[in-house]
């Protein structure tokens, strides 16, 4: 699994904590009409919170004119091509309000086969403009957290947004059907 320290500064929610990433408010990139058409798709918001997150692409916030060009532009084509595939599954399990910030978050997992996940993140970044990666290995963000019982219980004790704690445990729950095992 993933997370990120966010940085208080940067970010609207959950700062000075470590959250789940990707993180996302479902919306669209700009608010013009035309993207409001074009990203009104909660595969297309997750794909984009991969790219800025995972991938430090410039956060698509608005200020850009034109729509995102999905079926074009990489990395989008790439993760489109892998979701076709079967081999990068979301996976939406709630919704979630935040009674101490008024924040709604759409809790959701993304299940990506490793050679898979390899190949689309090879350029994963550990700083973003959110926050820094926390990984198991120093300076090596695509190593993560293990997805284990352990890790689950010593996050219990980590500075985790209950957001994220929720969506941990929604996954931790479910895990053998979103594995499909």
């Amino acid at each position: 699994m993933y997370l990120h320290r966010r940085d208080a500064g940067s970010v609207a929610a959950a700062g000075g904590m470590y959250h789940v990433a990707p993180a996302g408010v479902f919306q669209p990139a700009a608010l013009a009409p035309a993207h409001q058409a074009n990203d009104f798709s909660l595969w297309r918001n997750v794909q984009r919170e991969f790219s800025e997150e995972f991938l430090g692409n410039a956060e698509h916030d608005g200020n850009s004119v034109d729509p995102i060009a999905y079926e074009t532009e990489n990395p989008f084509v790439s993760f489109e091509r892998a979701r076709q595939a079967g081999d990068f599954q979301v996976f939406a399990c709630a919704v979630v309000f935040e009674p101490l910030t008024l924040w709604v978050e759409l809790l959701t997992v993304a299940v990506i086969a490793a050679p898979v996940f390899d190949a689309l993140f090879s350029g994963m970044v550990s700083v973003n403009e959110e926050g820094v990666a926390v990984s198991t290995e120093s300076g090596r963000p695509t190593t993560g957290i293990p997805f284990t019982a352990d890790s689950r219980e010593r996050l219990r004790s980590e500075p985790l947004s209950p957001i994220s704690r929720a969506c941990i445990e929604m996954a931790w729950r479910y895990r053998f059907e979103l594995l499909g095992r």
